[in-house]
């Protein structure tokens, strides 16, 4: 077993021992998180196609 497939294993047995509330809370979590990160990477992409755009006028 690899490592991504030991973690899965355990992130299920976890899983298994919370209450439904608690999966519906952790997922507002993680969806916040995501949300977050997604903003992050869009706001880089904007940053770097503003870069090449400035660099091809610069040329």
């Amino acid at each position: 077993m690899n490592l991504f497939e030991e973690e899965l294993a355990e992130a299920k047995e976890m899983v298994s021992e919370r209450s439904t509330e608690e999966l519906f809370d952790n997922l507002n979590e993680m969806n916040l998180v995501i949300r977050e990160h997604t903003c992050g990477i869009q706001v880089i992409l904007d940053e770097l196609s503003r870069r090449k755009k400035q660099n091809k006028e610069e040329k």
